[in-house]
Protein backbone atom coordinates (compact mmCIF):
# COMPACT_ATOMS: atom_id res chain seq x y z
CA UNK A 1 0.00 0.00 0.00
CA UNK A 2 2.86 2.37 0.79
CA UNK A 3 4.39 1.90 -2.66
CA UNK A 4 1.03 2.19 -4.41
CA UNK A 5 -0.26 5.30 -2.62
CA UNK A 6 2.12 7.81 -4.34
CA UNK A 7 0.74 6.68 -7.72
CA UNK A 8 -2.74 7.91 -6.68
CA UNK A 9 -4.83 5.25 -8.45
CA UNK A 10 -8.57 5.97 -8.68
CA UNK A 11 -9.21 2.77 -6.70
CA UNK A 12 -7.49 -0.38 -5.48
CA UNK A 13 -9.23 -3.58 -6.52
CA UNK A 14 -8.98 -6.40 -3.97
CA UNK A 15 -10.01 -9.89 -5.07
CA UNK A 16 -10.78 -13.08 -3.20
CA UNK A 17 -10.60 -16.80 -3.86
CA UNK A 18 -13.09 -19.00 -5.68
CA UNK A 19 -16.50 -19.20 -4.02
CA UNK A 20 -15.54 -16.38 -1.65
CA UNK A 21 -12.98 -18.55 0.11
CA UNK A 22 -10.90 -15.58 1.27
CA UNK A 23 -13.79 -13.11 1.68
CA UNK A 24 -12.86 -12.19 5.26
CA UNK A 25 -9.25 -11.41 4.34
CA UNK A 26 -10.47 -9.23 1.48
CA UNK A 27 -12.73 -7.36 3.89
CA UNK A 28 -9.88 -6.85 6.36
CA UNK A 29 -7.57 -5.53 3.66
CA UNK A 30 -10.15 -3.14 2.20
CA UNK A 31 -10.94 -1.86 5.69
CA UNK A 32 -7.24 -1.26 6.27
CA UNK A 33 -6.88 0.55 2.94
CA UNK A 34 -9.80 2.83 3.84
CA UNK A 35 -8.53 3.44 7.36
CA UNK A 36 -4.78 3.85 6.81
CA UNK A 37 -4.44 5.50 3.38
CA UNK A 38 -6.05 8.06 1.11
CA UNK A 39 -6.71 5.27 -1.39
CA UNK A 40 -10.17 4.00 -2.30
CA UNK A 41 -10.66 0.29 -1.75
CA UNK A 42 -12.82 -1.61 -4.24
CA UNK A 43 -13.43 -5.15 -3.01
CA UNK A 44 -14.54 -7.91 -5.31
CA UNK A 45 -17.92 -9.36 -4.46
CA UNK A 46 -18.87 -12.59 -6.19
CA UNK A 47 -22.16 -14.39 -6.16
CA UNK A 48 -21.30 -17.99 -7.09
CA UNK A 49 -22.60 -20.21 -4.33
CA UNK A 50 -23.89 -17.23 -2.32
CA UNK A 51 -27.39 -16.62 -1.07
CA UNK A 52 -29.07 -13.23 -1.22
CA UNK A 53 -28.75 -13.00 2.57
CA UNK A 54 -24.98 -13.61 2.42
CA UNK A 55 -24.46 -11.03 -0.31
CA UNK A 56 -26.59 -8.49 1.55
CA UNK A 57 -24.59 -9.03 4.75
CA UNK A 58 -21.27 -8.49 2.97
CA UNK A 59 -22.53 -5.43 1.07
CA UNK A 60 -23.92 -3.87 4.28
CA UNK A 61 -20.63 -4.42 6.12
CA UNK A 62 -18.81 -2.56 3.36
CA UNK A 63 -21.42 0.21 3.32
CA UNK A 64 -21.18 0.64 7.10
CA UNK A 65 -17.41 1.08 6.75
CA UNK A 66 -17.74 3.73 4.05
CA UNK A 67 -16.83 1.52 1.11
CA UNK A 68 -18.70 2.81 -1.94
CA UNK A 69 -16.88 0.98 -4.74
CA UNK A 70 -17.52 -2.73 -5.32
CA UNK A 71 -16.34 -4.88 -8.21
CA UNK A 72 -19.38 -7.13 -8.67
CA UNK A 73 -18.64 -10.42 -10.42
CA UNK A 74 -20.30 -13.75 -10.90
CA UNK A 75 -17.05 -15.46 -9.98
CA UNK A 76 -15.83 -18.98 -10.52
CA UNK A 77 -16.96 -22.07 -8.67
CA UNK A 78 -14.34 -23.91 -6.62
CA UNK A 79 -12.28 -26.49 -8.50
CA UNK A 80 -14.32 -29.60 -9.19
CA UNK A 81 -17.66 -27.98 -8.36
CA UNK A 82 -20.60 -28.34 -10.68
CA UNK A 83 -21.35 -25.08 -12.49
CA UNK A 84 -25.07 -25.66 -11.83
CA UNK A 85 -24.57 -24.90 -8.11
CA UNK A 86 -24.50 -21.14 -8.61
CA UNK A 87 -26.52 -20.03 -5.60
CA UNK A 88 -29.22 -17.35 -5.74
CA UNK A 89 -27.63 -15.46 -8.64
CA UNK A 90 -26.92 -16.81 -12.13
CA UNK A 91 -25.14 -13.79 -13.59
CA UNK A 92 -23.18 -10.76 -12.44
CA UNK A 93 -26.00 -8.57 -13.77
CA UNK A 94 -28.34 -10.22 -11.23
CA UNK A 95 -25.86 -9.38 -8.45
CA UNK A 96 -25.52 -5.77 -9.61
CA UNK A 97 -29.30 -5.32 -9.76
CA UNK A 98 -29.65 -6.78 -6.27
CA UNK A 99 -26.97 -4.56 -4.75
Amino acid sequence: MQRLAPLSPRFVSVTYGADGSTRDRTHQLVSRIQRETHLTGAPHLTCVGASRAEVLEVARRYWDEGVRHIVALRGDPPAGARILALGDFNHAADLVAFI
